[in-house]
């Protein structure tokens, strides 16, 4: 079998140590093959089946990582439909306790109130432009937050970035920004910001994200408190529960309220809690149908 000679030698150079004098160190200066050996000068023989074997398995290894680190994001990128499922007509009916403070016209004073409601949040429209996709939302249960009788479903719209990042707008400004998504002439930079952001997927138990002038603070900003690998869902009408099913509590907390969700990868917000620590307004509403209108 042919061999193939590589030749090498030892150069001599100086170096600094960092201790105040130089030191003498051994280059070694190789040629051919793309072999570099240390040690004294002489001769190195190799098999070129053997190089070419290696030099396989290296390529091999470098196009699976490249292929794994690839499918890897489209997978994310394709079940990112399902993280947070926004598709037309898809609702969630949510029920719960709901406080407010209320004037009592005969005494003139306000009281507090009480009621068990029922609030229904569906998408009533969607649409997307380049990496994002917008869901157009009739009711959210932060709607009964400073809830009064005979409050209407607010408009609401949710704004997916890429694959991860779920913005939040209400009232007007989702209707606003609704406008500017349809409209090709208006740019979409400035549309979203750490303030907007209401998930960023996805989740893990620890994980701080929002405005960043605020996420060291520990408040005014999402925090992921708690998750749960085995969450049971099969009170809640509409999903089939699964095994290994993830939920997780996140929080707002500032110093006049704050708000704590639970999130269900797949199905979407499962309990949302809002709580005002001065005047009496308080919502406690729990996920009890989801489904999709055909």
């Amino acid at each position: 079998m042919a061999m193939a000679h590589l030749s090498w030698s030892i150069e001599m150079s100086e170096i600094d140590n960092g201790m105040g004098r130089s030191d003498n160190i051994a280059r070694v200066m190789a040629r051919g093959n793309g072999w570099t050996r240390s040690g004294r000068g002489g001769t190195i023989e190799s098999d070129p089946t053997t190089q070419l074997i290696m030099r396989s398995k290296s390529l091999l290894t470098l196009l699976l990582l490249l292929l794994l680190l690839t499918c890897g994001g489209m997978a994310f990128a394709e079940e990112a439909d399902q993280y947070f499922p926004l598709e037309k007509g898809h609702y969630w009916i949510y029920k719960g306790e709901t406080k407010w403070v209320q004037k009592n016209p005969a005494t003139d004073e306000n009281e507090v109130k009480s009621k068990i409601l029922t609030w229904r949040t569906e998408v009533v429209d969607s649409t997307s432009r380049g990496n994002v996709y917008a869901a157009l939302l009739k009711g959210f249960p932060s709607d009964l937050a400073w809830y009064q009788p005979a409050e209407k479903r607010e408009d609401h719209l949710i704004v997916r970035v890429g694959s991860c990042a779920y913005h939040l707008f209400d009232g007007d400004s989702a209707l606003k920004a609704w406008a500017t998504i349809k409209d090709e002439s208006k740019s979409l930079d400035d549309l979203v910001n750490g303030d907007s952001l209401l998930i960023d997927a996805p989740l893990a138990e620890g994980k701080v994200y929002g405005n960043f002038t605020y996420t060291t603070r520990g408040m005014y900003c999402w925090i992921v408190e708690h998750g749960e690998p085995n969450f049971d869902a099969s009170r809640i009408n509409g999903i089939r529960p699964k095994p290994n099913m993830e939920s997780f509590d996140v929080a707002f907390r500032t110093n006049p309220s704050h708000i704590i969700f639970k999130f269900v990868p797949g199905v979407g917000i499962i309990h949302y809690v809002y709580v005002h620590h001065g005047t009496v307004s308080e919502t406690d509403l729990s996920l009890i149908e989801t489904g999709h209108l055909r």
